[in-house]
């Protein structure tokens, strides 16, 4: 058992596209940068400031809040860890014609969950303004445009699927209302679920999008397993610090260091038997800086082996979390899977599918077959409450 609280609403948004979508190889990047322009555009109050950091409404701002903390208290920094990433879409494509789907997913962090409705109006507003490059069409300058289908919670632990958006299985045309989860991922249901993301010992891990890793501040261009670990420790001892519930952890945490693992004593229980990642140059574009950002990481495969068990929970739990630098924009979500042998058998029957950041077969688009064939459950039990989407 984990000593974490820290809650998760991981979303799944299902979307179709209204005027051509054109992005670039680093399509979270665009996700993320639509969802802040239309949280700032909807609920902003002081759009003539060039950043958050000299508003006094911080305390009380929403987009503060998700994608762009800022508290010069906080104890590391003015600039606490976003409790907001986006997971990208996988497949190959940066065109996406009119009528095509476009999926991509977002996840929420603890006490920041009671922003969701904030998030839900983001993403409809961030389709009907726009995202990806602009271009010409009919003589005039536009972007693309999406509306949103479906939004889903789905649970990397479980096969249950929650549909939030619409609610009730209502036409969006009809009524647009959005359902609050009825309950959010957390640590605890990851032990149930252990048993599917290792075989004979083993577990791989397949580093979806670029992962950048930085140790004594520089940037490691090849697979490091104690970085690897100490940035995972890091990422969710910050994110359980600042979004966890404070009242269900112990008054004096541990050294920072060790809490909630150790990352060097679990690393010297580990070894890696393959090694099949691979740098990946990759560049986005910031409208808001107006400069290219240089988001490059590792993707691809590795497999340890050895004394899992006290750190499987963490690894597990990181898929939400993501790891390393950027994480609020893509970078560093990555996936487990069972051990080679298992996965040699399954790709023989599952076929490949290529992905934006590398070849990734089909059964790697969750966690096993169980999480690429999840049953859609409507909840039965009332929610909290409902959410108009204007």
């Amino acid at each position: 058992m984990t000593p974490l609280t820290l809650a998760a609403i991981p979303l799944r948004v299902s979307a179709r596209v209204t005027n051509p979508i054109l992005l670039n190889e680093h399509k979270g990047s665009a996700v993320r940068g639509a969802l802040f322009e239309a949280l700032r555009k909807r609920s902003c109050a002081r759009l003539d400031l060039a950043s958050c950091h000299p508003c006094e409404l911080v305390p009380v701002c929403p987009i503060s809040a998700l994608v762009a903390t800022v508290d010069p208290e906080w104890e590391r920094g003015a600039d606490p860890p976003r409790p907001l990433v986006v997971d990208p879409p996988l497949d190959p494509d940066v065109e996406y014609p009119a009528g095509a789907s476009f999926q991509f997913g977002v996840t929420v962090f603890g006490s920041a969950g009671r922003l969701l409705p904030y998030l839900v109006l983001a993403l409809s507003d961030a389709g009907r303004a726009g995202i990806g490059r602009r271009y010409q069409s009919a003589g005039l300058w536009t972007r693309g445009r999406f509306e949103v289908e479906r939004v889903e919670l789905v649970s990397l632990f479980s096969d249950e699927v929650q549909v939030l958006y619409p609610a009730d299985g209502q036409d969006t045309a009809a009524r647009a209302v959005f359902r609050s989860p009825r309950t959010p991922v957390l640590p605890a249901d990851v032990q149930g679920s252990l048993d599917r993301f290792q075989t004979h010992g083993q577990v791989a891990i397949e580093l979806l999008t670029p992962t950048r890793l930085v140790r004594k501040g520089e940037l490691i261009r090849s697979f490091d397993l104690l970085a690897f670990l100490q940035r995972l420790r890091e990422r969710l001892e910050s994110l359980e610090r600042r979004y966890g519930q404070p009242a269900s952890r112990p008054e004096a945490m541990p050294s920072s260091a060790t809490y909630p693992f150790d990352a060097a004593e679990a690393a010297a229980g580990l070894r890696v038997v393959n090694d099949d990642t691979q740098w990946r140059e990759v560049r986005a574009y910031s409208h808001r800086q107006r400069q290219a950002l240089q988001l490059s990481g590792l993707t691809g495969r590795v497999t340890l082996a050895g004394d899992l068990a006290p750190i499987l929970p963490y690894l597990a739990y990181g898929q939400l979390t993501h790891v390393g630098k950027d994480a609020t924009k893509g970078n560093g979500w990555y996936r487990l899977l069972p051990s080679l042998p298992a996965l040699e058998r399954d790709d023989a029957s599952a076929g490949g599918v290529a992905y934006g950041f590398g070849a990734v077969r089909g059964s790697q688009l969750g966690v096993g077959r169980r999480h690429v064939e999840l049953h859609r459950v409507l909840a039965d039990a009332q929610p909290p409450r409902d959410h108009l989407v204007r």
